[in-house]
């Protein structure tokens, strides 16, 4: 069978159904309002049917389900150029398609596939945060999604503060997907709630999200002196860590006597740079240590850490003090 032929008799099959030839000039277009391919029992979806050109087109309907398609009845408008499905159900779901006929013409439209889901749509809440631990002075956004849903969504928040309720905004909008705290406050730590919903007749709203945002001030820094022995002669190997209780993400700063110090990374032995080691001591390198913290987007530093004073002893020879490195 030629590939012509082969395509006549699909488009012949297809529209048996309407006791049409198929073939026309003018185009046929099927929208749907909402225009989602994924709903949810209860919801109403309009399809509506136009063709360019020309009035006076009447129009008939059909549903592919299964492989199998069917002529649907009861449209709606003298023309038949509208189909409702009011509070849709999982019976609905299939390939919609409509067809309009004017005289001996006849004009195919695309199809709609329309999906009606069997489980009630759910919200979950992301925040935009590398790490777990959020510091008061950092901005952080919270974000809503509907797992496994299309748009048309209307966005609603609430914050759960040990055991009391607050809504964060007035009414559920289409922008109220994401919300922002900048600067977050320790005050600001609680349950995060969004919910989201669409439709007028009937309203359809998911299972809420949640996210608990705990924000702490920022922690110290402390700094500890790495020792083989208590004394430090000059020219040896001398290794400082500063730790950083809380979080990670943190890029460490290092001071003698208040002034930073710029440090090589290789002058570091460990991957985030919370070690600074000076492979030879120097009489310059005497002087009163300390380092903080801050992050990736410097909006937040640690606290400055302990001082540690850092004391050079003379390597003699021959028992001759004056004799030193």
């Amino acid at each position: 069978m030629k590939l012509c032929h082969f395509f006549i008799l699909i488009s012949a099959i297809k529209w048996s159904v309407f006791g049409h030839q198929t073939g026309s000039r003018y185009k046929t277009k099927l929208t749907a309002d909402p225009p989602w391919t994924v709903v949810f029992p209860g919801e109403t979806v309009t399809l509506n049917c136009h063709t360019s050109g020309p009035g006076g087109w009447k129009y008939s309907w059909a549903l592919e389900k299964q492989g199998t398609t069917v002529p649907l009845k009861d449209s709606n408008g003298e023309d038949g150029s509208q189909y409702i499905l009011s509070s849709v159900s999982e019976s609905d779901g299939g390939k919609y398609w409509c067809q309009a006929g004017r005289g001996n013409e006849q004009s195919d439209s695309d199809s709609h596939t329309l999906a009606v889901s069997n489980v009630k749509a759910s919200a979950v809440v992301t925040i935009d945060y590398p790490d777990s631990v959020v510091f008061s002075g950092e901005s952080v956004t919270l974000s809503c999604v509907v797992k496994g849903a299309s748009g048309g969504w209307r966005y609603s928040w609430a914050r759960n503060t040990k055991g009391r309720l607050e809504n964060l905004f007035r009414s559920s909008a289409e922008d109220q997907q994401y919300y922002t705290l900048s600067p977050v406050t320790v005050s600001d730590s609680g349950q995060y709630m969004c919910q989201a919903e669409r439709g007028s007749k009937p309203i359809i709203q998911t299972y809420p999200g949640f996210h608990i945002l705990e924000v702490s001030d920022p922690p110290k820094s402390v700094l500890t002196l790495e020792l083989e022995w208590m004394e430090v002669f000059i020219t040896e190997s001398v290794t400082m860590r500063c730790d950083i209780p809380l979080g990670s993400k943190w890029i460490y700063e290092w001071y003698r006597d208040g002034q930073e110090i710029l440090v090589d990374r290789a002058s570091s032995n460990s991957i985030n740079g919370n070690r600074y080691t000076i492979l030879s001591t120097a009489q310059s390198d005497r002087g009163i240590y300390t380092c903080r913290g801050h992050r990736s987007r410097k909006s937040v530093y640690s606290e400055t850490s302990n001082a540690v004073t850092l004391q050079l002893t003379c390597k003699c020879f021959f028992n001759f003090a004056s004799f030193c490195l």
